[in-house]
């Protein structure tokens, strides 16, 4: 088996893990065969895994200092914009519903963080 980069660790292990062991198993057989190397890193982790701890690590951050609060939230803003526009495979009417914004506000948001396809 690979190793694993220390960034995928700390994803893996702040995920929750809704289906246990089960899923945590399946994640670990798809990033083992996605490797391109001897190393699984955070590329190689299906997407929910990913954001998960992308959420917990920007959490910790702002705990220990390392990142300002401000800072923060547009990291988790563009994350949750990202993620909602490929949910719904980037029809922005659709994401904002979803996200409880106008259209309009969603395309200002997008222009602002550089989101795009």
């Amino acid at each position: 088996m690979p190793g694993v980069e220390a960034e995928a660790l700390r994803r893996l292990e702040a995920h929750a893990w809704p289906g246990n062991v089960r899923e945590l198993e399946n994640a670990i057989e798809r990033a083992v065969t996605l490797a391109e190397g001897d190393t699984v890193d955070v590329n190689d982790l299906p997407e929910g895994v990913v954001q998960a701890g992308r959420t917990e690590l920007l959490r910790d951050a702002v705990r220990s200092g390392s990142l300002g609060f401000e800072e923060a939230v547009t990291a988790f803003e563009q994350d949750l914009i990202r993620e909602s526009l490929e949910r719904h495979e980037w029809n922005q009417t659709r994401t904002a519903e979803q996200l409880g914004i106008t259209r309009r506000l969603l395309k200002l948001k997008m222009d602002k963080y550089c989101i795009d396809r």
